[in-house]
């Protein structure tokens, strides 16, 4: 009988080492809310500082211009559509901080309401970021349209920091005097110019001190959580993003004419973002479907003990950046830059590709995805070689096949290889021994 039960004993102490870990049991990595809050700060200027900077090596007249002057011209416009993209997404999520309450839906009226009203103000900000002020070349954007965002930008986060007016009520009167003033005088003034950089740094301020500080952004198998979106979502969203844009982007260009480009031809993905409307278009939601790609693939690296997925992933995040970098910068303006970011993203993610089937074939449909991906990818090389303009239609509906099997091989990946526990969000009071800091 002692045998037997020491058998026993051995075999639960064996299995209780080799099970799988579960959700409780797995550590989140997190980040004090001070430190997420330097984030979307140290973004928003450095595309401010960049921009300026280029101003003045250029020796452009006035000394000091409005914010949006800077991004009228290469590569001013890059660091605006870049910066200004992953900035917003990181306000966003910022504004959880802020008010937490409301985030998890116990919040009061006022606090509901300010979360949604700060929420629209950044996605106004985001398309200030994509479409300039300038119909010049390098720029191809729209006083108009640029002004109103803008505009719309500042009235409304003022308004939010007006009616929460708890505290830092001096911070809120001094935007919203700048915001005003600035409307008021249509001008370029250097002082009305002086009021934009103030307003901006006022709003910087004022949510950095509002942040709830006992809050700490993590992802992982996170507790406790105020708010959370899983790795699976985050994917989702990104390929709702990246199928509508493709989507829009076909009937605005056939609606405009300028696609096809050559009669009886069918276009490459880059064609539809070369003239207004679709070049708006990229600018905005190729760098969203980004940084939502960035968090996701981030948060599988720090779930997987695999080391060829961890190599895998590596190669994936670092071909985001090249997509990331074809929204920014079409083939028009500058064409070698925005060839690179395209090689870099497809070869990459091609790759990552190859990782995650070989790690686990187990997904019938992914590896049919990853297939099609191995088989299109040699297609690229038509941007070093000279091909001839009769297959120019094949090589596009490669190209189309490719991005579409990347597509939805990283909708199967999210929803095969983790499970819905896997979530980027904000947490609160995470007990001792379970949050792993970041920084």
């Amino acid at each position: 009988m002692r045998r037997v039960r020491n058998k026993i004993d051995a075999h639960a102490t064996k299995s209780m080492v080799t099970r799988p870990p579960t959700p409780c049991e797995l550590t989140p990595i997190t980040m004090s809310a001070l430190q997420y809050t330097m984030v979307p700060t140290v973004l928003c200027l450095t595309a401010i500082s960049g921009g300026y900077a280029i101003w003045l090596a250029e020796g452009k007249d006035p000394f000091l211009p409005t914010i949006s002057n800077t991004w009228d011209t290469a590569p001013g416009t890059y660091f605006s559509r870049w910066l200004v993209g992953l900035a917003t997404g990181c306000l966003a999520l910022l504004q959880v901080f802020i008010y937490p309450e409301a985030a998890a839906g116990r919040g009061s009226t006022k606090q509901k309401w300010c979360l949604r009203v700060s929420l629209a103000a950044i996605l106004c900000l985001s398309v200030v970021g994509s479409i300039c002020d300038s119909p010049n070349r390098q720029c191809k954007g729209n006083l108009y349209v640029h002004s109103f965002f803008a505009i719309t930008w500042f009235v409304l986060y003022d308004l939010v920091m007006l009616v929460s007016y708890e505290r830092d009520l001096v911070l809120a009167l001094l935007a919203t005097s700048c915001t005003t003033l600035r409307t008021t005088y249509h001008t370029r003034l250097w002082w009305v110019a002086c009021l934009e950089w103030i307003n901006i740094a006022l709003v910087l301020v004022w949510s950095a001190r509002r942040v709830d500080r006992s809050l700490r952004w993590g992802f992982g198998r996170l507790q406790h959580a105020v708010w959370s979106i899983t790795s699976d979502s985050l994917l989702k969203l990104c390929g709702v993003i990246y199928v509508s844009t493709l989507l829009v982007s076909c009937v605005m260009g056939l609606h405009a004419g300028y696609i096809p480009r050559r009669h009886r031809r069918f276009w490459f993905i880059s064609d539809m973002w070369t003239d207004i409307p679709g070049n708006w278009l990229s600018r905005w939601a190729v760098m969203q479907g980004c940084h939502a790609g960035w968090v996701a693939h981030v948060a599988m690296f720090a779930d997987t003990t695999s080391k060829l997925r961890k190599m895998g992933l590596v190669v994936a995040i670092v071909s985001l950046v090249g997509l990331s970098i074809v929204g920014c910068c079409d083939e028009s303006e500058n064409f070698p830059l925005h060839i690179t970011g395209a090689l870099v993203f497809f070869y990459g993610y091609d790759i990552w590709t190859v990782c995650a089937v070989v790690d686990d074939a187990s997904c019938r449909a992914r590896t049919a995805c990853a297939f099609v991906c191995w088989l299109c990818a040699p297609i690229h090389m038509r941007h070093m070689i000279h091909v001839p303009s009769s297959i120019l239609d094949a090589l596009a509906v490669l190209e189309w096949a490719n991005a579409l099997a990347i597509i939805g091989f990283m909708l199967l990946d999210g929803l095969v290889a983790h499970p819905s526990a896997l979530a980027v969000g904000v947490v609160r009071a995470v007990p001792d021994g379970l949050a792993k800091p970041l920084l």
